[in-house]
């Protein structure tokens, strides 16, 4: 690990450690303890995620947005995105909830997913269990010779922070599923690298035949 790597590593984990520590002034907590203890941690725990030396889980991160009122793009991204509000919508169908869902997620250094903290994705049909164990491109079944992909592979590849990627799930039902990806790089006190966590922007887009399989289906 080249002292490049640690630098950049320290900084990303003192990024999120500001959000933090923002995040917890907006909602009203003036000291680490008291938000500590309003997200149910020790106050030790959270005061190292704000100082940069450990980061929170995917569901301690789900609960300080929560108490903090604050999107998840906001805590786990290091910069802005592009905005998703362009991606066509498509309204909810009956039991199946939101038509559009942010998903926090973690990958180990193979770029595996291992951990998300959204079911509605099983309720729109996609397998969470499917995708863990898998990487993006497998997820997405994305033929990884389109330059597109490429220059994403190449990316995390290269452990390099990325925002705003872009792209399609087709699901059997016939619906289609749009992602906005955005992730940031994991190392640990080492400047070992560890895997990615993010967030990801997910809207569900029903195709003419997924709607005509959905209503003979209510039939």
């Amino acid at each position: 690990m080249t002292q490049e790597q640690l630098d950049a590593a320290r900084r990303i984990a003192q990024a999120l450690g500001k959000r933090l520590a923002l995040a917890r002034l907006r909602s009203g907590h003036k000291t680490m303890a008291s938000f500590a203890r309003a997200i149910g941690v020790r106050p030790e725990t959270y005061r190292a995620w704000e100082r940069g030396a450990n980061e929170p889980s995917i569901a301690h991160l789900v609960r300080i947005c929560e108490v903090a009122g604050q999107s998840a793009d906001y805590i786990v991204r290091a910069r802005p995105g592009p905005a998703a509000t362009h991606l066509p919508r498509a309204p909810a169908t009956e039991g199946t909830g939101a038509d559009t869902v942010t998903v926090i997620w973690n990958q180990d250094d193979g770029h595996r997913f291992t951990e998300f903290n959204s079911t509605i994705l099983e309720q729109w049909g996609f397998s969470v269990d499917y995708l863990i164990g898998k990487t993006r491109w497998e997820g997405a079944r994305a033929d990884v010779g389109d330059p597109h992909w490429a220059a994403h592979i190449a990316d995390v590849h290269a452990h390099r922070s990325y925002s705003g990627f872009e792209f399609v799930v087709a699901m059997d039902t016939g619906e289609e599923i749009h992602c906005i990806s955005s992730g940031e790089p994991v190392f640990d006190a080492a400047g070992v690298f560890r895997g990615y966590r993010g967030v990801t922007e997910m809207h569900r887009r029903i195709t003419e035949p997924g709607r005509r399989q959905s209503e003979t289906q209510s039939k």
